[in-house]
């Protein structure tokens, strides 16, 4: 069993488990992810190069802002969750012939 204050340490800080549901609510931190992954998703699907790569840096930097500051488990475990994904995903685009093998590497 964990105890209630769980450390993540950010910048020398610990945090408190679910620390940013507790600071704005679950509520609004449902909302503001569910349309920040919204605009995400829509604009990793334009045409545009630009937004594409807007799309993706958005995603993504809302992933590692929920786990870092809302995480439930240690924070240690959810960034190897997320490198996993992404080595995953780099791992598919070669073996798809998306990209090169050595270019896997550098693309997560």
């Amino acid at each position: 069993m964990r105890a209630p204050f769980q450390e993540s340490v950010t910048a020398g800080a610990g945090l408190p488990v679910s620390a940013l549901s507790g600071a704005v609510g679950s509520g609004p931190l449902i909302a503001c992810a569910s349309i920040g992954m919204g605009v995400a998703l829509c604009c990793a699907s334009a045409g545009s190069p630009g937004l594409r790569v807007f799309g993706g840096v958005l995603g993504g930097a809302l992933a590692l802002v929920l786990v870092v500051f809302n995480g439930t488990v240690p924070l240690w475990e959810g960034l190897v969750t997320l490198a996993v994904m992404f080595l995953a995903t780099a791992v598919h685009r070669a073996e798809h012939g998306l990209i090169t093998w050595r270019r896997a590497p550098a693309s997560w």
